[in-house]
């Protein structure tokens, strides 16, 4: 039978592990961080396919209002 899409998130096994009794809470959390980074580094190689987005550096704000403000005026 098909899991619901719920049931297949980050985490939700490894948690559901450790409500379980079949791991530690340690190990669950150490398997969802791991999973959470996965998920982020899968994202990241994503996004860096798609020439549209504009990187702008953490304290760059002056660069990010500029972007905002032609994204939104066109």
């Amino acid at each position: 039978s098909a899991l619901l899409p719920s049931l297949t998130s980050i985490g939700y096994q490894a948690l559901a592990s450790y409500l379980l009794g079949e791991t530690s809470l340690p190990e669950a959390l150490t398997i969802l961080k791991f999973q959470t980074r996965q998920y982020a580094k899968r994202q990241m190689t994503w996004f860096k396919k798609d020439a549209r987005i504009h990187w702008v550096a953490g304290d760059d704000q002056r660069e990010a209002d500029k972007l905002v403000g032609e994204f939104l005026s066109a």
